[in-house]
């Protein structure tokens, strides 16, 4: 389900996203709002758990700390 809301922003912003998303290849401004989205994410994840990125693995059974007996 798509909901569409208008907001205004400064026109120099609004060309500056114009560049930004020719920049980035997609075809609307609501594209490269979205990419840089999941990259700000990815970024946010990379800078929590980038030192141990190949250290982390899938929680086991066996992680538990509780007695389930």
């Amino acid at each position: 389900m798509s909901v569409s809301k208008a907001f205004e922003i400064d026109e120099e912003i609004g060309k500056e996203f114009e560049k930004l998303r020719g920049n980035m290849g997609v075809k609307s401004v609501n594209d490269a709002v979205a990419l840089l989205q999941k990259e700000g994410r990815r970024h946010l994840l990379n800078e929590a758990f980038g030192i141990d990125a190949k250290r982390v693995k899938p929680f086991s059974e066996n992680d538990r700390g509780e007695d389930r007996s």
